[in-house]
């Protein structure tokens, strides 16, 4: 089996059906049997020189199921050099259906892209014995050019789609704990909540704000705090299952979002099993270098809501409210939410 996994691979096996037609018209009356494309893992294997390729990741696309002697006088071709005319008499032990079939010559042409890179070959085999063969080798350079121009387009529209993806993790991310933004969230949520009403399942929201945070700020300077950030970030994610929503909403203020019980009885109970797991969780020795820090945890508002009866933004506003009823005197420096 070929091994094959990401770059120009993965792009050309996509919408190979376009590389087939052009080697079905390309074979029509043309001395060609059977063309194949062998092509290169671009990002594990860039190639400028012929006879360099490694041969662990490539992937062989052509108009039926790819054979083994395909893939033999494709990796030789490599080794040797990727322009190849090879006469086909010393595999017809190892492969009778290639003589039996009345094939004499293996032709190779490289599919060489601009900036210099082997992106991989243009094969076939003919009846054509290695001298007559010099005339049909034209069709498979014309054919390999086709190829490359494509493959670069190809390559062009990943690299657009790579740079939007990452353009869309930044503005989704939180640059200091790399969890979730406060924009991530709530674009998150209503998905969450739609689901609860779905499968008749509550929802619980976690508000999470950490104490003195302000007094670790103002005394052990912002890096600590930076830093301890960082940790309790850390410290969250680890807590909660890969569908739960977990985030930073923005200064010092965390939000955990998960399913939550059908049963009403059953609310309470889950309720003060998640506070004890964020204070457990949060509270504790904290080691920044040489600063070894005890913190004393974190104020969590927990509350439990009905998808049907509440909107995301009720039920935020109901966990932050909880939260101030949990929080210690002197935790929160800007006081409790206006009324």
């Amino acid at each position: 089996m070929n091994n094959f996994t990401r770059g120009g691979v993965t792009l050309l096996h996509a919408d190979s059906s376009f590389i087939k037609e052009l080697m079905q018209f390309c074979s029509t009356a043309s001395g060609l049997h059977w063309p194949w494309v062998m092509v290169l893992d671009r990002e594990s294997a860039p190639v400028t020189a012929p006879g360099s390729a490694p041969l662990c990741h490539y992937h062989i696309i052509s108009g039926d199921k790819h054979t083994a002697w395909q893939q033999v006088l494709s990796g030789q071709t490599l080794r040797e050099g990727i322009y190849c005319l090879k006469e086909l008499s010393g595999f017809y032990s190892q492969f009778p259906e290639l003589e039996v079939a009345g094939m004499c010559t293996h032709l190779s042409v490289p599919v060489i892209l601009r900036d210099g890179t082997l992106y991989g070959s243009v094969n076939s085999v003919s009846k054509q014995n290695k001298q007559d063969s010099q005339v049909t080798v034209a069709r498979l350079v014309s054919l390999a050019k086709i190829i490359a121009r494509y493959a670069e387009e190809l390559l062009v529209i990943e690299q657009l789609k790579e740079d939007n993806y990452q353009l869309a993790l930044h503005s989704y991310t939180d640059s200091l704990t790399q969890l979730p933004n406060r924009r991530a969230i709530f674009d998150r949520l209503p998905a969450l909540f739609s689901l609860a009403k779905r499968i008749n399942r509550t929802v619980l929201i976690s508000y999470i704000d950490l104490d003195e945070f302000k007094k670790i700020n103002d005394d052990l300077g912002h890096d600590t705090g930076d830093a301890l950030l960082k940790e309790i970030g850390q410290r969250l994610h680890h807590i909660v299952r890969e569908e739960d929503i977990v985030g930073r909403i923005g200064g010092d203020e965390f939000l955990l979002a998960c399913l939550g019980p059908e049963k009403e009885a059953d609310q309470e109970f889950v309720i003060r099993t998640i506070k004890d797991r964020i204070h457990t969780t949060l509270r504790g020795q904290y080691t920044f270098g040489n600063l070894c820090l005890w913190y004393e945890g974190a104020s969590a508002g927990v509350v439990c809501v009905s998808p049907e009866n509440c909107s995301v933004d009720d039920a935020v506003k109901l966990a932050d409210t909880a939260m101030y009823k949990e929080k210690k005197p002197g935790g929160r420096a800007d006081g409790p939410p206006p009324g």
